[in-house]
């Protein structure tokens, strides 16, 4: 997914004050990310962000506002920055981006997805990431280290985040939008556009997401607290609602007890493993995703997300299933850059690796290739379940570089060069000879560092024949295999990679096998709640009581259809029988 940048004029607004130990950072990432020019208000600031803001300006990449009232006249401010973008600096693309907000692209460039798409408007996530308490002496960026991934969805915003840390729920979205033919208005906080009518469209993005740090240090929130709330004093005008937040925090700055806030906004060190396990936070290294450096950090990392796709298509029984979490935790631990799956059928395993790929927001290609012969193995590869795993993928998985290639596995090896597939999953016909074959052909196709994935390792009834291949290849190669969801062999061609890992096998064989079996639990009990629930639904309904007298006639004539044919003649003339 690329556009033409050269056609395409991105400009973000800045709104800023005192915010001088983060808005290089913020200013750098963006103009790295796509971003032809800034146009920034600064809101009086007593630091040095002001200078900071100069110094861009005579780089001459940002034009420089000056507002010195403190009313709190977001919208209008940002208004008219997005009004100076369109008429002065030829913008077609504008969003407006707060000091603490970076605007990630998972495809590298902010103005690939929206210029590709026909929406004029597209809606951006946004994702809070927690400040690690260390008693009193926090800072930004080393103790910024926790995203909350699957956040709380409140039914009452203000009134549930009273007593619950704001940043563990979800945090409104923002926007990113066309400037032309019409320049649209935001309104306070940036959150939705005002000025929509029936021509207007808008979507969902798939491919930015907005890494919020919202409390930086001690010090920097106590600043914010008081302008903020002195400002929203004096803007009497403003609904109640907009910056409750805010305004709540400075009721207690005021009583003397906003460290008492401050305090139930941080993490603190009893809440990360829980977190962790619970798959509510997950570490996001500010140095690797911000800044681009490199994680040189080999230790393995255990992730707990959702499965997106689930909506759509319940597996929590199926063959694959006990190997999800294994295989969406191998992606993001390895981040292989080619990935390629022989015999997709119902996507179980694609889906995992689609998922890990979009939640981990990194370029990969994946390739998942439908065999156009039946399977007797697999069942039916009708055109049903093609589709419903294209419907899947574009709903999901749209922002992704995916592939789905309906040939035989042979016809499908000539599209890949030599030495060109990171990670190979091969799930196809599983006799002896087919999967040999699947394997010889392909494993040149495999990088010398790459990784190979067999299923159905230790299925040896009929003639499934891949656990004898299994046994063959372990006395050559460096593997790794799960016993759960019949086997999955994991095969490294390098044995530097191998060395990295092996240590950890019974500790992987242990959780992914546990987990594996938590979830299917936890997936039926639902289902089975679900399943009560309509029952329930059904007897207490109105339908059910009117259509009573026409179930019992039904059922008579039910056991009535079902007497021999004699009997029913009998009974008709009144003969006994």
């Amino acid at each position: 997914m690329q556009s033409n940048h050269k056609t395409h004029k991105l400009v973000m607004t800045l709104l800023v004050r005192n915010e001088e130990d983060i808005v290089r950072y913020n200013i750098d990432f963006h103009l790295s990310k796509g971003v032809d020019f800034i146009i920034a208000t600064d809101n009086g600031s007593t630091d040095s962000t002001r200078d900071i803001l100069r110094e861009y300006e005579k780089r001459g990449v940002l034009h420089l506002i000056d507002e010195p009232n403190h009313n709190h006249n977001q919208a209008q401010w940002n208004n008219r920055m997005a009004q100076i973008a369109r008429d002065q600096y030829d913008a077609n693309i504008i969003f407006h981006c707060d000091a603490d907000e970076f605007w990630y692209p998972g495809s590298g460039n902010l103005k690939d997805e929206i210029s590709n798409k026909a929406e004029d408007i597209l809606v951006v996530d946004v994702i809070n990431i927690l400040l690690m308490d260390k008693g009193g002496g926090e800072a930004f960026p080393e103790d910024t280290r926790f995203a909350v991934v699957n956040p709380i969805v409140a039914k009452d915003y203000m009134e549930e985040t009273k007593k619950v840390n704001l940043f563990y729920f979800k945090y409104p979205p923002k926007v990113i939008f066309k400037s032309t033919p019409k320049l649209f208005l935001v309104s306070q906080g940036n959150h939705t556009v005002t000025n929509k009518d029936d021509s207007v469209t808008e979507g969902k993005s798939q491919d930015i997401v907005i890494y919020h740090y919202p409390v930086l240090s001690r010090d920097h929130f106590f600043d914010k607290v008081i302008k903020g709330g002195s400002a929203y004093e004096q803007k009497d005008n403003l609904d109640k609602s907009t910056g409750f937040h805010v305004r709540r925090w400075y009721d207690s700055y005021k009583e003397g007890l906003l460290d008492e806030e401050y305090k139930k906004l941080i993490l603190h060190e009893g809440e990360v493993d829980k977190f962790m396990i619970e798959g509510f936070i997950e570490e996001l290294d500010f140095n690797n995703v911000i800044l681009g450096q490199e994680n040189k950090d080999d230790e393995w990392r255990f992730f707990n997300r959702t499965f997106e796709y689930e909506d759509m298509f319940q597996d929590f029984n199926g063959p694959w299933a006990g190997h999800r979490y294994f295989a969406y935790d191998l992606i993001r631990n390895v981040k292989p850059q080619t990935i390629v799956e022989l015999g997709t059928h119902k996507g179980t395993s694609f889906f995992s690796f689609c998922q890990a790929v979009k939640d981990a927001r990194y370029d990969a290609n994946l390739y998942a290739v439908y065999t156009c012969r039946d399977d007797e193995h697999a069942g039916l590869y009708d055109d049903n379940v093609f589709k419903e795993v294209t419907e899947i993928t574009k709903k999901y998985y749209g922002c992704l570089k995916i592939k789905l290639l309906r040939k035989n596995f042979d016809e499908a090896a000539n599209e890949f060069e030599s030495n060109s597939i990171d990670l190979l999953h091969i799930d196809g016909l599983h006799t002896y000879t087919a999967v040999k074959h699947d394997f010889d052909t392909w494993f040149p196709k495999v990088k010398k560092d790459g990784i190979i994935l067999l299923h159905d390792i230790f299925i040896s009834r009929d003639d499934f024949g891949v656990y004898k291949f299994w046994e063959e290849l372990k006395s050559e190669y460096k593997t790794i295999e799960f016993y759960q969801s019949y086997g999955l062999g994991v095969l490294f061609k390098d044995g530097a990679r191998y060395q990295t890992l092996i240590d950890s096998e019974r500790e992987w064989q242990i959780r992914y096998s546990c987990i594996a079996e938590d979830k299917k639990s936890e997936a039926i009990g639902k289902y089975l709640t679900s399943r009560d629930a309509q029952i329930a639904a059904l007897y207490n309904s109105t339908i059910w009581r009117i259509t009573r007298p026409l179930r019992i006639v039904g059922q008579h004539l039910k056991r009535f259809r079902h007497m021999g044919l004699r009997r029913r003649i009998a009974r008709l003339w009144g003969i006994k029988y």
